[in-house]
């Protein structure tokens, strides 16, 4: 399903002016278009007519020769004057008049791009000149709509732009819980812990209590609940073997990628800076991989 962009209304009325401004410019190509074409039919013709002098040229020489002939050698070549209204020029105008509707043609194709180009640059400011409110707006109203991979990338846009906030690493988890993809699951529960910590941690700095305390009251009060069972052994076999694919923006051939450098382990993965990992498995995006590497590796220890 399309993703619906709010554009703010002065931004509005400058793409109004610039459709306005592209909609005269297609009248004006039209224009040249049919201006190119009468140049073109008079072009035609001027090569026609000079072919026709030509034809006439040559049947004039063929008549001196025989003329000459007759005279037996005598040197009358009064009927070549008339070659002199016929030059090089005709020639020449008949290839600029044929090579002009080239040009136009060029401009014509050029003009819509130009103004698409602008287009978009005005419309990601507009998503740039958004608040973080309104992005969680959109990146939710993508989400009902079914978009969970635009929802995502919202997400993952505000993340990397406040990673100390939990509620950007809930509302990865969530949407990863949504679209419930191959590996959704596994990265789902990842950044849903790392939320947990962030608050816990956050409660410490405040209270200056310790955070064994703060987990241990937050287990009383239910709030937080480990899993048992058969989950619980998914996860411990999932950490034992390391799944890099658990850290956001990993699939399975970043995997492949990492472990072709010598990247195994979370361990091996959290001595590598983001800026590293992001060359290495070729991605568009840094993550805090890093940073969530060594916490999966802290946990397994």
């Amino acid at each position: 399903m399309a993703r619906k962009k709010h554009v703010p209304e002065d931004v509005a009325f400058r793409l109004a002016q610039k459709a306005k401004a592209a909609v005269k410019k297609a009248k004006a190509a039209e224009a040249k278009t049919k201006a190119a074409e009468k140049k073109a039919v008079a072009a035609e013709e001027k090569a026609v007519a000079a072919e026709e002098k030509a034809v006439a040229a040559e049947e004039k020489a063929v008549a001196a020769e025989e003329k000459a002939a007759a005279t037996d050698g005598e040197d009358d070549f009064d009927d070549f004057d008339d070659f002199d209204d016929f030059d090089d020029d005709d020639d020449q105008d008949v290839d600029a008049e044929v090579a002009a509707p080239e040009g136009d043609e060029q401009e014509i194709q050029d003009s819509p791009d130009s103004d698409d180009d602008e287009l978009d640059v005005l419309l990601k400011h507009a998503e740039e000149s958004e608040s973080g409110e309104t992005k969680v707006e959109r990146a939710d109203r993508l989400a009902e709509e079914g978009d969970f991979n635009g929802a995502l990338e919202i997400w993952k846009e505000l993340t990397a732009g406040n990673e100390s906030d939990p509620a950007n690493w809930r509302g990865l988890a969530s949407v990863l819980e949504s679209r419930n993809q191959e590996g959704d699951s596994a990265k789902a529960r990842t950044t849903r812990g790392h939320a947990d910590r962030l608050e816990t941690q956050a409660v410490a700095e405040a209270t200056g209590r310790k955070m064994e305390d703060i987990i241990a009251d937050l287990l009383d009060d239910g709030v937080l609940n480990f899993s048992a069972g058969s989950d619980a052994k998914e996860q411990q076999d999932i950490a034992e073997d390391d799944d890099l694919t658990k850290l956001p923006g990993i699939g399975s051939v970043g995997q492949d990628k990492l472990i072709s450098a010598g990247i195994e382990t979370f361990e091996q993965l959290s001595g590598r800076s983001d800026e590293e990992i992001a060359e290495i498995i070729g991605a568009k995006r840094m993550e805090a991989w890093s940073s969530m590497a060594k916490m999966l590796s802290n946990e397994k220890k």
